[in-house]
């Protein structure tokens, strides 16, 4: 049974090693603490590895630990206000040559409440299901889903979109 458990951790580490970082660097900035932060949400995954079942249907979880260790993070060192943590979350999820594209995500959610632009950065850059979104931020899946709608339809009236 370990040797499972094992090989699931490994499987999952490998499948979602890139995704955690890119995650957590967009949070933190800093490429070293990021690698730290990383470090610490796999020992903690790696500790818990008995939950791991289905490898799959792993990375909210992941997103989970890992959004809880940068908090733990921030409250730990002070730096920032824990608003600040979402505001350049979609640079590293889309990629730098698509920039226009981020710049223009944070035009159109600058009025929305942080916790909403990072229910739409999961949504939207993660592929995370309002199930998963819930979750992570502790809300039934129906309120997510009717935040992420309100979030949206909110943007699109403001901006006349279609």
């Amino acid at each position: 049974m370990n040797d499972v458990k094992e090989e699931l951790f490994e499987e999952l580490y490998r499948k979602y090693y890139q995704m955690s970082f890119r995650y957590i660097f967009s949070k933190v900035k800093n490429y070293w603490i990021a690698e730290d932060l990383l470090s610490e949400v796999f020992i903690k995954i790696y500790k818990h590895r008995d939950e791991i079942c289905d490898v799959n249907k792993s990375k909210y979880w992941i997103i989970k630990i890992a959004n809880n260790t940068i908090i733990d993070y921030y409250r730990k060192n002070n730096k920032v206000k824990l608003d600040d943590i979402v505001d350049n979350e979609a640079v590293h999820e889309i990629g730098y040559d698509n920039i226009l594209v981020r710049d223009e995500f944070m035009t159109l959610t600058q009025n929305l409440p942080v916790e909403v632009k990072e229910m739409l950065v999961m949504r939207f850059f993660h592929d995370l299901k309002f199930k998963d979104i819930g979750r992570i931020m502790n809300l039934t899946e129906s309120s997510a889903k009717n935040k992420v709608y309100n979030a949206v339809r909110t943007v699109k009236k403001v901006y006349n979109y279609n």
